[in-house]
């Protein structure tokens, strides 16, 4: 469903498409995308993201002026003490003045270290439950965006040290967060206006098509 911008809460994770974007990485990389930006809600309606300028707080109204809609992705879990959590490792990168990681976030770099670690997870689970490997979290000086969001759950333990070995800050986009339930299930829409379209491409088009439906 399509929803208003006041309906958001913090903790919500937002999934942003450019048809612009897709279109440079499906022609410079073959790379088909459904989101190409990710970034998350804090107080009073404000979000958190990880631009070529590093992380900043800023508002949906201005993300919706760059891309034409964004995927809603809400957990049930959240409560005060992992809100607070969550605001202190926000505040505390734009604080630091955590700058963009643009090696990260480079399209063949990103490809390659997801497929290196597709192909060494099960060894990776396995040295890190004999104990020969640690997971510990550590700051970073640098996120591309869902590197970012990732970072946050892992921060403040929705994540834990074991999941964290499946879902490495580095090897997931924002594709990569709508797949994964531990980031939050559907919710709704936001749109750049009211006459906008959402794709019938998108991953969550049928869900959304169903609850209007049924509504």
């Amino acid at each position: 469903m399509i929803i208003d911008k006041n309906k958001l809460k913090a903790g919500d994770v937002l999934l942003a498409f450019s048809k612009v974007a897709n279109d440079i990485y499906l022609d410079k990389y073959n790379i088909t995308l459904c989101y190409s930006h990710a970034a998350i809600c804090t107080k009073n309606n404000m979000i958190i993201d990880s631009l070529k300028s590093g992380v900043r707080e800023t508002t949906v109204d201005n993300l919706l002026k760059k891309y034409e809609y964004i995927s809603v992705l809400r957990n049930p879990y959240w409560d005060n003490n992992l809100l607070n959590k969550l605001h202190g490792f926000l505040e505390n990168c734009i604080k630091e003045k955590s700058k963009f990681n643009h090696k990260g976030a480079s399209a063949s770099t990103l490809e390659n270290r997801k497929k290196e670690h597709e192909e060494t997870i099960n060894e990776q689970l396995t040295d890190f439950f004999d104990g020969k490997i640690e997971n510990k979290f550590s700051y970073k000086e640098s996120y591309f965006c869902s590197e970012l969001i990732v970072s946050a759950f892992r921060k403040i333990n929705i994540i834990d040290e074991a999941t964290s070995i499946l879902y490495r800050p580095e090897v997931m986009c924002p594709d990569s967060l709508a797949e994964e339930p531990s980031f939050g299930h559907f919710y709704g829409y936001l749109v750049c206006d009211d006459d906008y379209q959402i794709p019938e491409t998108d991953r969550f088009y049928n869900e959304f098509r169903f609850n209007r439906q049924v509504t």
